[in-house]
């Protein structure tokens, strides 16, 4: 039999415990670069905040972290920074409104009238339609999916009531069919991630050429912050790139920053 005495002393010892343990939690929040970032964006300390949200997307990529980044370079007027990090945010989530609306608006501040990413040439109703959610948001839908087919067979083998067992049944069939779409649309966004083909003209002007040699034919120049679909790399530091209005050139690869950066 345990005396009050010690129960006292045990919960006494779990309460400091815990406690301690909350002030742990509070003080490494408050001390996380990405906390230290928005303190120093809100005093309008926005190279601060820059180098801070860097630090922070280094060490930890996240939608808020490439976010907030993004709104730091667009507060400095370093616009094509602005575009790499909100793309990095969408990349992780596509369907973040708030990072697609700021892109748009750079965008427009780089070159008004310009064609935003869902007006891209290699945009299609499908690409537009993953982007409605992320990996997890499509893997998460896929699992409820699979739940509630697993519930509604159930209630079909078990019930008696023949009209209930046919609805049953039918909720059964659609959300299995629901599963697999929403299971390949996770895969499908999975492969897009890792295989993102964006970049971000991050030169003042880019000179594009009609093939990967300085003296061939000069076609366009690409204004600083403009988007484009990256086809190939040669050995020679040339990039065959796909622009704004569907065409196709090469550039210097020192020109350009890709989205997918290192991984």
């Amino acid at each position: 039999m345990i005396h009050l005495d010690s129960l006292f002393m045990r919960t006494k010892y779990i309460f400091s415990v815990t406690v301690l343990w909350c002030f742990f939690i509070v003080f490494c929040w408050a001390e996380s670069p990405n906390n230290k970032g928005i303190k120093a964006f809100s005093n309008e300390n926005y190279a601060e905040a820059v180098d801070l949200f860097s630090t922070q997307v280094a060490k930890a990529p996240s939608v808020e972290g490439f976010y907030n980044l993004g709104n730091a370079h667009y507060k400095l007027k370093q616009y094509p920074e602005a575009i790499i990090a909100y793309l990095r945010a969408l990349r992780l989530n596509p369907s973040f409104e708030d990072a697609a609306y700021n892109l748009q608006l750079t965008q427009q501040k780089i070159a008004p009238g310009h064609a935003t990413l869902s007006n891209m040439p290699w945009e299609n109703p499908l690409t537009l339609l993953l982007d409605c959610g992320s990996v997890q948001k499509w893997t998460s839908i896929s699992f409820i999916c699979l739940i509630l087919a697993a519930i509604c067979w159930n209630l079909f083998r078990i019930l008696s009531h023949t009209i209930i067992q046919r609805v049953a049944l039918l909720s059964t069939f659609v959300l299995v069919i629901s599963f697999f779409i929403t299971s390949l649309a996770a895969i499908c966004q999975r492969y897009r991630y890792y295989h993102n083909s964006l970049a971000v003209i991050t030169s003042d002007q880019a000179q594009t050429y009609a093939s990967p040699i300085l003296n061939s034919k000069k076609e366009m120049l690409l204004p600083a912050g403009s988007i484009v679909n990256l086809q190939d790399i040669d050995n020679k530091g040339w990039a065959r790139v796909q622009t704004s209005d569907g065409s196709e050139t090469w550039i210097h690869l020192a020109q350009l920053e890709q989205v997918r950066d290192k991984d």
